[in-house]
């Protein structure tokens, strides 16, 4: 089926890209992918955590360089900004572990990280501990879910194409809705 065909020629991209944004639902579809043959588990594991990883990195030395800058663009996120310096200076371990698995926060937490006194070693440690389970976790989620789709449903080939489609529209309007709220916020 064309839809598996893409999946195979593109999957990886998608992934790392997925994982550089919040990437959770790809991830998801990827374990799923891989436990039907179409990806090598091992390789989305590995690929999901360097777009991860490289991801906060990046938006943390953002924050670093331009971050009070961004921050001041915003007159929503410059009133929240004292806020969160404060828990971040307070409790900077555990926000650095969880910011990942914090919907709608992916990218904004690490500019912010960036502007406190957080060191970047200490930083690309921490972010590092929290990718490993971020990944391994969606990742084997979506291997999970596909291998217990298998066990209620049977042999899955013909309709995996419209499981991947329909996660993907779910996904899909999920990320509209909350970015149409986010915006409607600002």
């Amino acid at each position: 089926m064309q839809m598996m065909w893409i999946v195979e020629q593109y999957g990886y991209l998608a992934v790392f890209a997925g994982a550089f944004l919040e990437g959770e639902v790809v991830l998801i579809l990827a374990g799923f992918a891989a436990f039907h043959g179409y990806l090598n588990l091992q390789m989305v594991l590995i690929i999901a955590f360097l777009g991860t990883v490289l991801s906060d990195e990046f938006f943390y030395y953002l924050g670093r360089w331009q971050g009070r800058s961004l921050i001041a663009r915003s007159r929503r996120l410059s009133e929240k900004y004292p806020y969160a310096l404060h828990y971040i200076e307070r409790f900077g371990t555990w926000v650095v572990l969880l910011q990942r698995f914090l919907y709608g926060f992916r990218i904004a937490i690490p500019v912010v990280i960036g502007t406190s006194s957080m060191k970047p070693v200490r930083f690309a440690i921490l972010n590092m501990s929290s990718a490993v389970v971020w990944v391994l976790l969606f990742g084997y989620l979506g291997y999970g879910f596909g291998d217990a789709l298998t066990a209620i449903l049977g042999d899955l080939k013909r309709v995996e194409a419209y499981i991947f489609l329909g996660v993907f529209f779910v996904a899909l309007t999920i990320w509209a809705a909350h970015t149409i709220t986010k915006k409607t916020r600002l």
